[in-house]
């Protein structure tokens, strides 16, 4: 079999291995999971029920409406749809928390129903499918002009033509783009198409005169794909212009101008009809026309002033759209590790090199031309690109606006890595490329994107070990059973990893959102995530009665508080839209209100580590310590008090919640009154103390209103509640102190006069 025989036999084969990945994609992805897909689909299904295109100013019930793009992507898709019985009238349930965060209000756009979304498809499910395997098809065509583009720009080099296309095939977002309903699949083949004959035109003298209304028909196709396809326009008129320029001596050449021409007007009527309608669209009346072409005016005029052109804009943007045109899966928010993208990056800026050192050994005249071709179709479309970015005022530039050049700018890099590899180690190189980019496109679907939405996976009853239970119910719907915290310290800023272990009652009929609170002193809010359960993708109306599931849920916790505070989580479900709550109550029944409040945690203050801890006066144990204590009278009703400021510092982490007690006696070593509580009235255990921090505390002892005169000895110990058991007590030189307790100063009544003195060492020392 000869040379070419071969070649058509292993493209063909190529094609096949792209139509089962397509496919492949298509079925992992779940439906309206792409970038405005049900926009997308809207338009498709508007032309295959009602057989027309939309009416001017016509949109769709999608919030990414796509009514006013160009049709003829969606007419092709419509054809296999038309087939279909669309009587289900199945609609996109959105998830309006997916915008909270990835992390946090889940990756998918949409609700999905596993049962109904299952294989055997019927009714719309099938219709999407359908449409996706549309644009499988229109990636066929891609990579069949890929391999013309890279063939005709280099026939002697083999390896250029095959690295091209296997790049293009393998390429992640091209991948995911070609299993997906969207018009770029259309654009992006006939993208292609015009590179090809752009190249074909340079360098194939007998096939110039085809070449010509062939490129007329491509660009058409390309303009009346998407809105963007505009901006090759200029680009290929103006290649045209040249070629004619240097062809009109030729007799061939005027036949080829006067057929292209002839067909250049064929195919801009159709375009010029659909922008037309379009136009007629946006400004139905004469007042929505002026106000049209005046809001247009300003925006193009803020473009030429090049006011959001500059670099400390366009450069993110730009970063941002490469790593999109590498894998921006879902609605960009799923994609590939860091380290692909960077090797991705590595190629084309090798292969850049290379193209580079290959214009600098003088190709020839026609290969040169060729390339500055392509280069001005690049070129041309990044352009047009980048000034949609600017008139639109987003800082987010789209990589799919460029997927459109993936053929171009593989075949160039191509040609590139050929020029810099030597001529034993090409086939090497291009095969590794292409067997990694390969095992990346058929691991991605499953490795990648399907867990993401995938539903909880149920649980038996173990594995509960590590949680502390709660059996606390919702409404009847739900059981919380269990929950854990992986670190109950949190720093301001931090994000605080809750595990919820849930057991499903019931399905609701109504979806119902899951909030989890983070409460500081006062009720005051630190932090929350409100979201469907099972990270969004397994909202309450699709549960499965019995089934047993966690999930992990980071808050993100904010303080401006200097010091550390005691904080605590509270968990409730509630209906969005008329936020009604449902009741909570425990395991006997009885009801707990409308949230559940689970276990405290610590919120770090943002003053906290700023300045070193003061040495300790008193020493208690070996992990606590007292700093100082500042006493003074006050009066309350009538009556006297001591308040007893106590600030201690902690050496190390306590092992225990130690309980505070601060005693008044007299000379007999009766206590008088005393004051008993965990540090900060009950609110801040000592078992979340951490090293070198420092608490302020406070005690207030009532006074007797027939307190003797005579002097009253004011004592501090630290106990275990459960045991009574007193921590040690040594003072500042070391010296232990009898009874696990050290005097803190003296209260003396004299004729009904108070005053206070405090112990050598405990007052007065600052820090």
């Amino acid at each position: 079999m000869r040379k070419g025989g071969l070649e058509a036999w292993a493209l063909a084969g190529l094609l096949l291995v792209h139509v089962v990945l397509g496919v492949y994609w298509s079925v992992v992805i779940p439906i309206w999971e792409a970038h405005d897909e049900d926009g997308h689909w809207f338009f498709v299904r508007l032309i295959a029920t009602e057989h027309r295109l939309p009416r001017p100013g016509e949109r769709s019930i999608s919030p990414n409406d796509e009514m006013h793009q160009p049709p003829l992507y969606y007419i092709l898709a419509a054809i296999p749809v038309s087939f279909v019985e669309l009587s289900d009238n199945l609609m996109p349930h959105y998830n309006p928390y997916m915008w909270w965060g990835p992390e946090q209000g889940g990756f998918n756009r949409v609700v999905h129903d596993p049962v109904a979304e299952s294989w055997p498809y019927h009714g719309t499910v099938l219709a999407i499918h359908l449409a996706r395997w549309v644009s499988v098809l229109l990636g066929g065509l891609t990579l069949v002009f890929t391999f013309l583009t890279a063939r005709d720009l280099a026939p002697e080099e083999p390896w250029v033509r095959w690295g091209a296309t296997l790049t293009v095939a393998f390429w992640p977002q091209f991948r995911f783009m070609t299993a997906v309903i969207n018009n770029d699949n259309l654009l992006t083949a006939a993208m292609a198409a015009v590179s090809w004959l752009l190249v074909r035109l340079a360098t194939a003298r007998r096939a110039r005169l085809l070449c010509v209304p062939a490129l007329a028909v491509a660009t058409g196709v390309a303009v009346t794909s998407k809105l963007n396809g505009l901006a090759v326009l200029p680009a290929v008129v103006l290649v045209g212009f040249s070629w004619a320029v240097v062809a009109l001596r030729r007799p061939w050449a005027r036949a080829a101008l006067v057929a292209g021409g002839a067909t250049f007007v064929l195919a801009a009527v159709t375009p010029a009809l659909l922008y037309g309608r379009s136009l007629a669209a946006l400004s139905s009346s004469r007042l929505a026309a002026v106000a049209w072409v005046a809001t247009y005016a300003a925006r193009l005029q803020s473009v030429l002033q090049w006011e959001r052109m500059r670099p400390q804009v366009v450069l993110p943007a730009v970063s941002a759209a490469l790593r999109a045109l590498w894998a921006a899966f879902g609605w960009n928010n799923v994609s590939l590790p860091e380290p692909t993208f960077k090797a991705a990056a590595a190629w084309g800026a090798v292969g850049l090199v290379g193209l580079v050192a290959w214009l600098g050994r003088r190709p020839g005249r026609t290969r040169a031309a060729a390339v500055a071709a392509l280069a001005l179709v690049f070129v041309a479309m990044v352009g047009g690109a980048l000034l949609y970015f600017a008139r639109a005022g987003s800082t987010n530039l789209q990589g799919r606006y460029f997927l459109c050049l993936l053929p171009a700018s593989g075949t160039l890099l191509s040609l590139g890595w050929n020029a810099l590899l030597p001529g034993r180690l090409r086939a090497l190189a291009w095969v590794t490329v292409a067997a990694t980019l390969a095992i990346l496109a058929v691991v991605t679907p499953d490795l990648y994107i399907a867990p993401v939405y995938a539903s909880p996976a149920a649980m038996n009853e173990e594995g509960t070990s590590a949680l502390a239970p709660v059996r606390a119910t919702f409404s009847g719907f739900a059981e919380l059973e269990a929950y854990g915290v992986a670190d109950r310290i949190v720093d301001p800023g931090g994000t605080l990893d809750l595990t919820l272990r849930w057991k499903v009652l019931a399905r609701t009929r109504i979806d119902y959102t899951l909030a989890v609170q983070v409460f500081g002193p006062g009720r005051k809010l630190l932090g929350e995530v409100h979201r469907y359960p099972g990270q969004g993708a397994y909202a309450t109306t699709t549960w499965q009665p019995g089934w047993r599931f966690e999930e992990i849920v980071k808050v993100p916790v904010s303080t401006d508080a200097g010091e550390s505070q005691m904080a605590w989580v509270e968990v409730s479900y509630y209906y969005r839209i008329s936020k009604g709550t449902t009741m909570v109550r425990d395991s006997a029944g009885h009801p707990l209100g409308a949230a559940l409040r689970l276990g405290d945690i610590k919120v770090r203050g943002v003053s906290q580590g700023a300045a070193p801890p003061p040495a300790p006066a008193l020493w208690f144990g070996s992990s606590l310590g007292l700093a100082a204590a500042d006493m003074h009278l006050s009066q309350a009703a009538g009556r006297q008090e001591v308040v007893v400021a106590v600030h201690w510092v902690a050496l190390d982490r306590p092992p225990a919640d130690y309980t505070v007690s601060v005693q008044v006696r007299d000379a007999s070593d009766r206590i008088m009154v005393q004051a008993d509580a965990q540090p900060r009235q009950n609110s801040y255990p000592t078992s979340f103390w951490e090293p070198a921090e420092v608490i302020d505390d406070a005690y207030t002892l009532d006074l007797p209103a027939d307190l003797r005169d005579g002097d009253y000895s004011i004592y501090v110990c630290l106990y275990e509640p459960r045991t009574m058991e007193r921590l040690a007590v040594r003072d500042g030189g070391g010296t232990a102190l009898a009874n696990g307790e050290a005097v803190l100063g003296t209260l003396t009544v004299e004729r009904g006069q108070l005053e206070l003195r405090a112990a050598k060492g405990i007052a007065d020392r600052s820090w």
